[in-house]
C-alpha cells in the first residue's frame, strides 16, 4: 500500500481538504470486506490538517459600476451588474474573492466576475459525513475556495465495513466520498467495459459504485 499526500492524489479522485489519500495494490478484492488489495483502488486513509492560508487575490479588478455581458443572453445588447468589482466587495463570508467563474447556458459559457468564500477548513465544518475539499484539487477543481463536498456517506475507511472510502470520479455523477461494498458491480476502472467506444469509469450513481461513462443528471 503507498500513501500518498492530499495533493498528490492518485487520478480515481481527489483527496478531502484535510485527507489523505492511500492506493492499495497488493492483490485481493475489496469485496471480501478487506481494504488491503483493492487494485488501483484510491481510498482515504485517515484525515490530516490542512492549511487555512487566505487564498491567492483574486482575478478581477473593474471599474465600480462596470457591466459585463449577461451570462443567460450572450447577444443581448448592454450587459449586467456583476455579483464584485473586486476583493473589497467580498465581504459575506470567509476568505472573500472576486474571480471570473463560468457561468450561462450549456453552448455558450461565459466569464462573470462572482464572489467565492471558503465554506470550510475541515471535515468538522461540514455536515457529517461529508468531506472538506480543498481550493484546487488536482481531479474535482470544480471551485476557487474550500467547500464541502455535496454527498457521500464516509470520510474515512473505519466509516466502511468494507475498510475502503473512495472519492467518486468526477464524470457527471455523484461527487464524494463513499464505502465500497460487497454487492458493488466494480471496485476500479479495471473492472469496466468500454461502452460504444466510450471508457466507462467506476463511480457512484444512485448510491452504489456502477459503471458509467457518464451521469446526466448528477446521479441517474
Amino acid at each position: 500500500m503507498r500513501l500518498h499526500s492530499a495533493c498528490l492524489m492518485a487520478l480515481a479522485g481527489v483527496a478531502g481538504c484535510d485527507g489523505s489519500i492511500a492506493n492499495s495494490n497488493d492483490g485481493g478484492s475489496a469485496r471480501d470486506g478487506s481494504a488491503d488489495g483493492a487494485e488501483d483502488v484510491s481510498h482515504r486513509a485517515a484525515p490530516t490538517p490542512c492549511s487555512s492560508d487566505p487564498p491567492p487575490p483574486g482575478d478581477v479588478n473593474l471599474d465600480a459600476g462596470a457591466l459585463v455581458q449577461d451570462p443567460m443572453n450572450p447577444y443581448a445588447d448592454g450587459g449586467v451588474v456583476p455579483d464584485c468589482h473586486d476583493d473589497g466587495e467580498c465581504d459575506a463570508g470567509m476568505n472573500g474573492r472576486c474571480r471570473w467563474t463560468n457561468e450561462g447556458i450549456s453552448y455558450q459559457k461565459i466569464l462573470i466576475p462572482k464572489c467565492t468564500y471558503d465554506q470550510c477548513f475541515s471535515d468538522q465544518d461540514c455536515p457529517s459525513p461529508l468531506v472538506c475539499d480543498y481550493r484546487g484539487a488536482p481531479v474535482y477543481n470544480l471551485w476557487p475556495s474550500n467547500q464541502c463536498l455535496p454527498s457521500g456517506d464516509c470520510r474515512v475507511d473505519s466509516d466502511c465495513a468494507s475498510g475502503l472510502c473512495s472519492p467518486a470520479p468526477a464524470n457527471g455523477c455523484m461527487l464524494g466520498f463513499f464505502c465500497h461494498t460487497s454487492w458493488d458491480p466494480c471496485i476500479s476502472d479495471s473492472d469496466c467495459p468500454t461502452s460504444l467506444g466510450e471508457p466507462q469509469r467506476c463511480t457512484v450513481a444512485t448510491g452504489s459504485w456502477v459503471c458509467r461513462a457518464w451521469c446526466m443528471d448528477g446521479g441517474a
